[in-house]
């Protein structure tokens, strides 16, 4: 945050401080208690902006706010009124708004936590032994076509590799069998990750079923949740979503992708918009990073699993890998920062697939970039088309945990695309050459291009165009038509959740730093298919192992009593 950022962020507090002043005087609150709603309404206010949904207030201050005309207390009904701004409970204090998104939210998920199968149980049983066929398919990966087809709401976290995406598809295959007439949404928090759960879903139906019928009833992409639920029009700008996010989908089936980014916002709407037959499955990996926004619902919900657990019967965890077998070094430096159990003090060779290189720098990072990138490079002066330049792309990135910083993502890709455009011969004014890789910053639905979306330049018809993926190859624009775009030589790992390539080099954030968590690093890790290189030593990843983020939140509480 840049320093007018925080002058900006400070004023802001301070009036709304002043305003719960005013409104508590105004409404015959007692002076010793004027203060005390000030302060800690400026503590709500700023957990939320920093991903909290309450703030946590000691017993003093807690009894000051019950006081108070402008707090809603809940645990003690003589203290609650309907136009109060702010709430407390069991010692939390929300902003009222984010109050009521966890309360609705937990009210809905419950309300979802029914049996409902799509048919009898011996029907289930026959076509889920029919998808599973092939064989390749574990217990957990089972349980999970089962509880989709049994259940109203299926939770399903899992890490890179352990097959979410196709068992998901033998999920779709089997309750498309079961019930012919099953209208289907898939749909992710970003463009990017709806794009590619669609695609890679259809890629896998073909040899679960053959039959063309099928494929006709799937929509023919993703959506992004803020297109699903109508907050945004047709040209992606946000609006007034009404009652919108109220009313049932027309969708009997709703499959979301990348739930570890969604907002207790998003989230609630999302629930209250499912029909009251209708199912939901929400799919990611809650050792990733939460959203931006403020609540870490996906893995909330997750942890609600066990014979203990309020969503027990909803909750699968997938947890064998089968993607990184050959990548033994990656796999288990992966596990340990899920798990927090690297030390600082042990020895962690580098392994084929697994290297620590120090010391640490720009020009290091530069030097490995044009090396890495060689082959995109090479491959764009041979005349390669975008569905081959794409494939070079993906084989190759360099993560940053900072966007700021000589070593953030906006320095480094100056710095490296300055270096490229000497190698290359091109002039520094010159935005556009064969090979450039570019990640769109503001969302263009009109042309089905989202924030993240990343593409490559190239030439076709003796024309700069640039590529983007799409699910019959390549979709191509002028250079002219695109949004908004950076260079992504570098990309953060915020803006890397959910794509995976062959090699990373992955630049975390130095020691002490906020973002030096073990969900970022975590992250960071199993975006690398079969390489990875550090820059930096394990006792940097150790000390983020041990800094795990907690938001704090009453949700899964909230969802534990209402089921009891």
């Amino acid at each position: 945050m840049s320093d007018l950022e925080r002058r900006a962020a400070s004023a802001v507090e301070s009036e709304f401080a002043a305003l719960l002043v005013r409104y508590h005087r105004r409404l015959g609150g007692v002076a010793e208690a004027a203060q005390a709603v000030g302060e800690a309404g400026v503590l709500a206010w700023r957990a939320s902006a920093e991903g909290h949904v309450c703030v946590a207030v000691d017993a003093a201050t807690a009894a000051l706010l019950a006081a108070s005309p402008v707090v809603s207390d809940l645990d003690m009904p003589a203290a609650q009124g309907p136009d109060r701004l702010l709430v407390l409970q069991e010692g939390h204090l929300y902003l009222h708004r984010m109050w009521h998104a966890e309360e609705a939210l937990a009210h809905g998920l419950a309300a979802l936590d029914v049996a409902a199968p799509l048919a009898d149980e011996a029907a289930c049983r026959r076509e889920i032994d029919r998808v599973c066929g092939d064989g390749g398919v574990d217990a957990q990966q089972r349980a999970l076509i089962g509880t989709g087809l049994a259940r109203r709401v299926t939770i399903v976290s899992g890490g890179p590799g352990t097959g979410k995406t196709t068992t998901l598809a033998r999920l779709i295959v089997a309750a498309a069998r079961l019930s012919p007439g099953l209208r289907i949404a898939i749909a992710a928090p970003t463009g990017r990750a709806a794009a590619r759960l669609s695609d890679s879903l259809l890629a896998q139906l073909p040899r679960l079923d053959p039959d063309p019928a099928l494929r006709q009833r799937l929509p023919a992409a993703g959506t992004t949740l803020h297109r699903l639920l109508g907050l945004r029009d047709a040209a992606g700008r946000g609006r007034a979503p009404g009652d919108r996010g109220m009313r049932p989908l027309d969708a009997d089936l709703v499959i979301v992708d990348e739930a570890s980014m969604l907002d207790l916002d998003l989230a609630q709407r999302l629930v209250a918009a499912i029909g009251p037959r209708a199912r939901l499955v929400l799919c990611g990996d809650k050792d990733q990073l939460a959203s931006v926004e403020a609540g870490a619902v996906f893995a909330a919900v997750s942890s609600l699993r066990g014979p203990a657990g309020a969503l027990r019967d909803a909750v699968v965890l997938l947890e064998r890998n089968y993607r990184q077998r050959a990548a033994p070094g990656i796999a288990a430096l992966a596990t340990r920062m899920r798990d927090g159990t690297l030390g600082a003090d042990e020895s962690v060779p580098s392994t084929l697939d697994l290297e620590f290189r120090l010391p640490v720098g720009a020009d290091r990072v530069i030097t490995d970039a044009l090396a890495g990138y060689g082959g995109v490079l090479d491959a764009a002066a041979a005349g390669a088309d975008g569905t081959a330049l794409l494939a070079a792309c993906a084989r190759f990135r360099i993560l940053a945990a900072l966007r700021g910083g000589p070593l953030g993502a906006d320095a480094l890709n100056a710095a490296i695309g300055a270096r490229i455009r000497l190698r290359l011969g091109v002039d520094p004014a010159v935005a556009w050459f064969a090979g450039r890789q570019v990640t769109v910053a503001q969302n263009a639905p009109a042309l089905g291009l989202f924030n993240g979306d990343t593409g490559v330049c190239t030439v076709s018809e003796g024309r700069l165009a640039v590529a983007f993926p799409a699910e019959d190859g390549v979709r191509l624009f002028a250079p002219i038509q695109l949004p908004a775009v950076r260079d992504a030589w570098v990309s953060t790992v915020h803006s890397a959740q959910g794509s995976e390539f062959e090699t990373v080099c992955f630049v975390p954030a130095p020691a002490g730093h906020p973002l030096a968590t073990r969900e970022l690093v975590y992250t960071a890790v199993t975006r690398a298919r079969a390489k990875l290189i550090v820059y930096g030593d394990v006792r940097l990843l150790a000390e983020a192992a041990a800094r795990p983020v907690r938001r704090l939140s009453l949700l899964a509480e909230r969802i534990t009593r209402l089921e009891q």
